[in-house]
């Protein structure tokens, strides 16, 4: 267009070389502002039409109270987002644009516009999926490269691969589109306002531009981390803004801190800097011992009591203190030196029943219900159930270490590296069962799950099917011949009890089911991936569909199998999000929906019962050997607690959540309150773990201790 605009004026630019240079500074400030509009239009575009709704949905119940004000901050913050992408490149387009060699300026413009807004919408579905950046995936790139006989690529990228197409072959197409439009209108706007190309004017409109881009860099300290995390900011420009918006966000006003009462920090933290924190070499590490001492409530549960030995009350407003960090840090450092496994932590009784337990890959706790699984519902009534129960964290390795070692997993590669066996495989076999694991395929190679589940710790490890995402049309049978195989086992004569474990894995996502079981149907169509509230429900369709399948294979089971001779745990390594935090699946949130799971325990010697406090994977072994032996049976190196001696166990439990890649968080559940700790390095001084924030039940933040040092720091 440019070109045809020059040829129409060639003629009479030649009798005229000032027309011929007005020509010329005109065809340079049209394809300078059609730049300028060509970004600002797509940004917005991008903003509403692709990003808005899923930052709503990362935000979670935040967006609920968001102001108008604070929506209209939001839109801004995104489409300035976009543009700061292609600022380093004004420059180079200018030196292009000088000469005129336009057709380079529109090529590398159009290039660069598609690869930038595409990793931009593929970072961002990423993100609001599965809680990854882009670059997160690279430490599974290595693994697969380092491991090809694991198959890792099968589940890095899970369904991405059609929509990552889907979504480049819209941007080649919208990218020129927009283009050639901004162009276009920038050429009318010109011939009809001739003062658009006076000199100083590109050089104005430039300005403001940038102006704008630069100006909703204090904002972001305005919105939750949880839409501060989504961005599509690398690691390195993202401590650089978190320091900058710290200081430029508490001097205009737009950080959102609440009041924080000194109380409810820990020892030190009204200090500027966490060198004035408790060194673990000073006389707070005598507290250590006095907390975990062998009949201390503490502990067993790691945490929860003051140095007079009674829990506190989180309505009292003590949230946190200096206890607490004296509590975890000694978790750490167990972590770092795991004890052995307690070879005297058996049942020695005659007639033991055999031990079912039944793991269901990702069991949302409200799955069981009677409006979802009633028949699951009401069997439960006739046992123990734990209303409010969590996996040691929000994924599989994790949570089923915490459920077979009776520990928290903070110490999970460290107690692998030590070949130290699940403690209650060997407290069951100790006992005199027999153990059989049945799998598809679900452990092997699976973040080092095959090294505490395999053919050593069980006496029978039993392969029924591949579990694959492109085998999962196979899920359902390979399902039930685990169900069959379980049937066989103990309801053939033995000599010995058995105790027989294994996952189903249907309820993985994407939750496969027979075609009976279509229930819930689900609206499939490519175009639904560009909505995630209708991804959320078709999730829901789904999941429920798989669960009701399997319910209906479980209690087939159950009514085959005698009562007086079967003790059945179900249970789940983790739960599943849909939405409710922002993201799909698990592992990558400290959120409710992905920790906590249904328990449930029906069996001889198990008396009807629901509690209602917080219990946690590590709480189930020393509760089955008393249920079995009819006794408390002491378990070293536990941090699990015998709920069937305890009427009414505190309500607090430890958890470890993987935040995305990292597992190295800690968790404490108080009551309704959710105290998030790290680790911390001190050179010279053993680690420690210190205080980071309260979260609310969508892991969001409620409170970051790094932002209110921020915020104090540029209030002085």
């Amino acid at each position: 267009m440019i070109q045809l605009f020059q040829k129409s004026h060639h003629s009479q630019d030649e009798d005229n070389p000032g027309d011929k240079r007005f020509s010329e500074r005109h065809a340079r400030a049209v394809q300078w502002l059609s730049i300028l509009l060509f970004l600002s239009l797509s940004s917005i575009l991008f903003a509403g039409l692709f990003e808005w709704d899923r930052y709503q949905v990362i935000a979670g119940t935040t967006a609920q109270t968001m102001s108008m004000l604070d929506k209209v901050l939001l839109f801004w913050l995104l489409t300035a987002k976009s543009v700061a992408w292609f600022l380093p490149f004004l420059l180079i387009w200018g030196i292009f644009i000088a000469p005129g060699l336009w057709r380079t300026t529109a090529v590398t413009l159009n290039l660069l516009w598609i690869v930038m807004f595409y990793f931009m919408a593929f970072d961002l579905v990423s993100v609001s999926f599965a809680g990854y950046h882009v670059w997160d995936y690279l430490p599974n790139l290595q693994d697969m490269l380092k491991n090809p006989d694991l198959k890792i690529w099968q589940w890095a990228g899970e369904r991405l691969t059609t929509e990552a197409m889907f979504l480049l072959a819209i941007f080649v197409i919208l990218g020129p589109a927009c283009f050639l439009t901004a162009k276009w209108i920038t050429i009318r706007l010109v011939n009809q306002f001739r003062w658009l190309v006076l000199q100083p004017l590109p050089a104005l409109v430039t300005s403001v531009f940038i102006f704008f881009v630069l100006s909703s860099v204090p904002i972001l300290d305005s919105f939750p981390d949880r839409i501060y995390t989504a961005l599509p900011l690398p690691p390195i420009l993202k401590e650089s803004l978190e320091s900058i918006t710290g200081v430029f966000g508490a001097r205009l006003g737009l950080t959102h801190t609440p009041t924080i009462n000194a109380s409810f920090l820990p020892l030190g933290y009204a200090a500027a800097t966490p060198l004035n924190r408790f060194s673990p070499t000073s006389r707070n590490m005598d507290q250590v011992g006095n907390l975990f001492e062998h009949n201390a409530d503490a502990k067993k549960i790691g945490l929860g009591s003051d140095q007079s030995g009674k829990n506190r009350d989180p309505d009292q407003g003590l949230l946190v203190n200096v206890s607490d960090e004296v509590a975890v840090t000694k978790l750490l450092r167990q972590a770092s030196d795991p004890g052995p496994v307690d070879v005297s932590a058996f049942v020695n009784k005659q007639g033991l029943p055999n031990v079912i337990l039944i793991i269901f890959e990702s069991f949302r706790h409200s799955a069981v219900s009677p409006e979802l699984m009633k028949e699951l519902d009401a069997w439960s009534e006739q046992g123990l159930r734990l209303q409010r129960h969590y996996s040691g964290s929000n994924c599989s390795h994790l949570g089923l270490f915490s459920l077979l070692y009776g520990r928290a997993p903070l110490g999970y590669h460290k107690t692998l590296d030590r070949n130290i066996p699940p403690q209650m495989l060997e407290s069951l076999r100790r006992s005199g069962y027999q153990i059989t694991f049945l799998t598809c395929g679900e452990t092997k190679g699976f973040r080092r799950l095959d090294r505490f589940i395999n053919d050593k710790s069980c006496d029978n490890y039993i392969s029924e099917g591949e579990f694959t995402l492109k085998g999962m049309k196979d899920w359902p049978d390979s399902d039930r011949r685990k169900l069959a195989h379980v049937q066989r086992i103990v309801n053939s004569s033995q000599d010995r009890p058995q105790f027989v474990f294994f996952y189903l894995v249907s309820s993985h996502y994407r939750y496969s089911f027979p075609p009976e079981f279509d229930i819930y149907k689900e609206a499939s169509s490519i175009w639904e991936f560009l909505d995630p509230r209708s991804q959320i429900q078709n999730h829901l369709n789904r999941y429920a569909n798989a669960v009701l399948f399997l319910e209906h294979e479980v209690m087939k089971l159950v009514r085959s199998l005698d009562p007086k001779k079967n003790l059945i745990m179900i249970t789940g390594d983790h739960g599943e999000s849909m939405g409710e935090d922002g993201v799909f699946t698990h592992g990558s949130r400290m959120s409710e929906i992905q920790m906590r799971v249904p328990f449930l325990m029906v069996g001889p010697g198990v008396e009807p019962r629901k509690i209602t406090t917080a219990t946690v994977h590590s709480d189930i072994l020393p509760t089955l050997l008393h249920t079995l032996g009819g006794t408390s049976v002491p378990v070293l190196n536990s941090h699990g607690r015998d709920l069937i001696a305890n009427p009414a166990p505190a309500d607090e439990v430890v958890v470890v959540p993987a935040n995305g890649l990292a597992s190295d968080r800690l968790m404490i559940i108080r009551g309704n309150n959710r105290l998030i700790f790290r680790p911390a390095a001190i050179p010279g001084e053993a680690p420690l773990m210190e205080f980071e924030g309260l979260a609310d039940m969508a892991g969001h933040y409620e409170l970051k201790v790094s932002r209110i040092r921020q915020a104090s720091g540029a209030s002085r």
